[in-house]
């Protein structure tokens, strides 16, 4: 078979491979759809815990804080003082891999506790470096541009879910930096340095100075699948769902060129020349003498229109197309007799066993024996 013809016999299963590199995008977006907080992911290099008294010289304390692989649980007091809001907080940085981190891409931030103090209001802030007004380093993280959620726990909700822009720019930081930058634009998170978890007291009535407990379970932000996505699986489900039984309508196509041993049924439509050859063939394989010069003396066709016409219609050989017929009814006397392959060897037409095993593995990928072996087990 000429390299032409090789290439238009692989072509079509060839074409059908091409899409699936659509599957690289797909993979890629699916395999990102959460950016995990806590458990740590790769990106947190610390987890700070931090009191009003660390930053704004409050009364505030951490009695108690452990981080065990799946859990995060802080005792902590609030304290009036002379700071307006009594705070305590839990700072994780995200700057292990680079100075900032990506995070623009993403819907929800999802937070899960197994134990909370009830009524308590939390803040969340996302902290992002602000062109023209942020300082790099942890030391400058208050120049950086805070989005803030406030919520409050509440012990029917263990499971809590943020939409990103419902966070906000809280009014101090504008009032604050507003001289740096006459007009700041719309909040970005292609930049995230931090998000903090603040346990923080705003309310108006007395504050019960008491031990409260929180335990965090989970923390990460997510997102939906891209529409691209969703795209490439619809194409994907439509490209196979019409090219597969075109592909499998192919192959049937291609497997009637096969010529069958006699005790098959077969069917042909050619030309009587044809037609004459293939009834000899079917009839005389098993010969082991059989030869376009036998066939030539018995039809009176040419030997050379012989090996023409096979080669025309089977693209093969006489010889090959010999090998193929004794190849197919040894398989069928292997599996339906219990004749020895040495029996069936010359049944066939073979007349050198070692020469049969040789060129039946050649064409089935397995000896004799072994074919029988697989097929009987």
């Amino acid at each position: 078979m000429s390299w032409q013809k090789k290439i238009m016999a692989f072509l079509p299963l060839g074409l059908l491979f091409i899409p699936l590199f659509l599957l690289i995008p797909l993979f890629q977006d699916i395999n990102h759809l959460e950016f995990f907080i806590f458990p740590t992911g790769q990106q947190v290099a610390d987890i700070d815990p931090v009191t009003d008294a660390d930053v704004w010289k409050g009364n505030s304390t951490i009695d108690e804080y452990r981080v065990t692989g799946n859990q995060i649980k802080m005792v902590y007091t609030l304290r009036e003082s002379e700071y307006e809001f009594p705070n305590v907080f839990l700072i994780f940085w995200l700057d292990n891999i680079s100075e900032y981190c990506d995070l623009s891409s993403y819907q929800y931030l999802d937070l899960k506790l197994s134990e909370m103090p009830v009524n308590q209001r939390m803040n969340i802030f996302i902290k992002c470096f602000q062109q023209g007004i942020s300082s790099p380093g942890r030391e400058n993280a208050e120049s950086l541009r805070h989005l803030e959620k406030s919520f409050v726990l509440s012990h029917l909700n263990t499971s809590y879910r943020f939409r990103i822009d419902e966070f906000e720019t809280p009014e101090w930081w504008y009032t604050r930096y507003s001289g740096a930058l006459p007009y700041v634009g719309r909040e970005s998170l292609k930049m995230v340095k931090s998000i903090d978890m603040v346990m923080i007291h705003t309310s108006s009535n007395a504050l019960v100075e008491e031990p409260r407990s929180i335990i965090f379970d989970e923390i990460k932000l997510s997102r939906s699948i891209k529409v691209e996505s969703y795209i490439i699986i619809v194409f994907l489900v439509l490209f196979y769902g019409f090219s597969l039984p075109l592909y499998v309508l192919y192959l049937r196509k291609k497997s009637v060129k096969k010529l069958k041993p006699q005790h098959v049924d077969y069917v042909n439509h050619r030309d009587a020349e044809m037609n004459r050859i293939k009834q000899y063939i079917q009839a005389n394989y098993h010969d082991s003498n059989i030869s376009t010069k036998k066939m030539q003396d018995f039809l009176g066709i040419p030997s050379s229109r012989i090996f023409n016409l096979i080669k025309e219609k089977y693209d093969c050989s006489f010889k090959q197309l010999i090998h193929d017929i004794r190849i197919e009814e040894s398989k069928r006397l292997i599996l339906e007799s219990d004749l020895r392959i040495t029996e069936i060897s010359y049944k066939v037409g073979f007349n050198d066993t070692s020469y049969f095993n040789k060129v039946f593995k050649k064409s089935v990928g397995l000896s004799p024996s072994e074919y029988r072996d697989k097929k009987s087990s």
